[in-house]
């Protein structure tokens, strides 16, 4: 769903990421991301996304990467979500799996 509203700011990454991993922010392709997305805002059985109050537009892949770097938490989910996550590319990837990804810092 195209949105004007924002999650991560497109100022914050250009800042952010040259300086928490060194990388170029280069071009960046925007998606609608739910924005916090952890395990705490999944529900199921049926799969049910909470906490959607922060949601916007933000680079693509960030709330797949966001949920990997939650996973780091519990070493087996990591593993299994791996090969996901090599799927993802670019800095901002990089970036959140610093651990430097302040939700608070984002807006």
């Amino acid at each position: 769903m195209p949105t004007e509203r924002i999650a991560v700011r497109e100022e914050y990454i250009r800042r952010a990421v040259p300086a928490y991993t060194g990388c170029d922010v280069g071009e960046v392709e925007w998606s609608t991301a739910h924005g916090d997305f952890h395990w705490s805002n999944l529900g199921g059985p049926d799969l049910t996304i909470l906490d959607w109050e922060g949601w916007g537009r933000a680079p693509v892949g960030f709330d797949a990467a966001q949920l990997y770097v939650y996973s780091l938490h519990t070493p087996l989910q990591a593993a299994d979500r791996t090969p996901f996550y090599k799927e993802l590319a670019g800095p901002v990837k990089e970036y959140l799996a610093s651990g430097t990804g302040g939700r608070s810092e984002r807006h």
